[in-house]
């Protein structure tokens, strides 16, 4: 069965785009920020994998979280 666990211990070796669309995987918000990069977002990925998981509402916030980060680097918003 899949498990955070079973994905950290073989990430170098998925086909995350395949990855993306599996429905069984124990999916959370944790899960999805730690491999943000690695996810297909568009096609026959995560926006359309039917597992209920609000996915595109997640990336949104990761984005304005990402971008509230970049701004402080640099100093922006103090």
């Amino acid at each position: 069965p899949w498990s955070k666990e079973l994905i950290e211990r073989y990430e170098h070796r998925w086909n995350w785009r395949r990855m993306s669309s599996n429905k069984k995987i124990p999916w959370s918000v944790k899960l999805i920020e730690k491999y943000e990069d690695r996810w297909d977002w568009k096609g026959e990925g995560l926006g359309k994998n039917g597992s209920g998981v609000p996915f595109h509402q997640i990336r949104i916030d990761l984005g304005r979280k990402n971008l509230l980060k970049g701004m402080s680097t640099v100093g922006i918003g103090e």
